[in-house]
């Protein structure tokens, strides 16, 4: 590792030739910005591994300049430690507040400054290290799921085939009953492997295909696949369409499965002679799609864990329909390839509306 670069920026040259002097003396490399504007640029192209921030500059002061690093998700990590006049007490408070990891009060202490930069830069490293081996577990992880899917995959298409041949035999009703778990089971096995590569696809950010998609014509489209379904569950299915202009950049094939999965869901969790509605519509800067139904609906507790890996919702009721538990993960990671958001309002007993929340423009890959 090389050494740790600190960035001075103060509009005092006394004050910066005295900082970089006791920071070489530390055994750390330096620069040194003038004002809060030379500051943000410096930042932008280089790398440093801590700041320190006077809060008193012309042009763009501190206050101003710390905003925009916290702002900035490339910045925000840099430890900041805020330069201030010592009976500034009211300005240092604001700028920890804002974001700011500690203060320095002039005039500057050897002691205290060695004390303060040593302190926040072995933060640093820790927190780098953690990050790193994080990174490297999730990178393990991934491996390890995608190659235990592919492995299952062959092993779980032999069953299936198997199971048929017995079938095909017509062999007697115990043997067929026996061939028809097998089939089930291996068709369950099949879902969640699939589902896991899916879903580890999109979080290793495969790539997405944007294109033009006039909304109201796609939503219609999802909606012919439903239309059986919802008629052998007596289930009412409704669409109110968007207006035949509103167009979005979509990855179609993507977010088919969105639509697919909470209209799907709907349906299994709504008792015969229910209601599912799909609809859509601008709300400001956005388009609102949502699917909604009065069905079980899902209770308070488990709302906030509903979009996690595996979770199912653990009533006797919800428990009637299988499923890997993933459907609503890979939905979510969907949604947010598009820049948009998910959600859902629901009571228990009385019904659930899923709402996803997507950008007039989507950035195109």
């Amino acid at each position: 590792m090389g050494q740790e670069v600190i960035l001075i920026v103060d509009d005092n040259p006394a004050n910066r030739d005295m900082l970089a002097r006791r920071i070489q003396q530390l055994g750390y490399e330096y620069d040194e910005a003038e004002n809060g504007i030379q500051a943000l640029e410096k930042l932008r192209e280089n790398s440093y591994d801590l700041v320190l921030l006077d809060i008193m500059m012309p042009l763009m002061n501190g206050f101003e300049t710390l905003e925009k690093i916290m702002d900035d998700s490339d910045l925000r990590q840099i430890p900041v430690i805020i330069i201030s006049a010592i009976d500034d007490m009211t300005s240092v408070v604001k700028c920890i507040e804002m974001g700011a990891e500690d203060y320095l009060p002039k005039p500057f202490n050897a002691i205290l400054l060695k004390a303060r930069i040593s302190s926040l830069l072995e933060k640093r490293r820790l927190r780098d290290a953690e990050i790193q081996r994080l990174t490297e577990l999730n990178a393990m992880k991934d491996q390890f799921v995608r190659t235990v899917s592919h492995d299952l995959r062959n092993p779980i298409t032999i069953i299936r085939g198997y199971a048929d041949v017995i079938l095909d035999l017509n062999a007697g009703s115990d043997v067929d009953d026996f061939a028809q778990r097998i089939r089930r089971s291996a068709d369950r096995m099949l879902e969640l492997v699939n589902d896991l590569l899916d879903l580890a696809k999109i979080e290793s950010g495969i790539e997405m295909n944007f294109a033009p998609t006039p909304l109201a014509y796609f939503l219609g489209l999802q909606m012919g696949e439903f239309d059986l379904m919802a008629r052998n569950k007596n289930i009412t299915l409704s669409y109110e369409a968007p207006p035949d202009s509103l167009t979005l950049q979509l990855d179609a094939q993507r977010f088919t499965q969105v639509i697919h999965n909470l209209l799907s869901n709907a349906i299994k969790y709504t008792p015969p002679g229910g209601r599912v509605l799909l609809t859509a519509f601008e709300e400001n800067d956005a388009v609102i799609i949502q699917v909604s139904d009065n069905g079980l609906g899902i209770p308070d507790e488990d709302i906030p864990f509903l979009f996690d890996k595996f979770y199912r919702v653990d009533t006797d009721e919800h428990k009637v329909e299988k499923g890997s538990g993933l459907g609503l993960s890979i939905v979510k990671a969907i949604v947010e390839a598009h820049d948009g958001k998910i959600g859902v309002e629901s009571r228990l007993g009385e019904g659930s509306t899923f709402y996803v929340s997507l950008p007039l423009q989507v950035p195109v890959n």
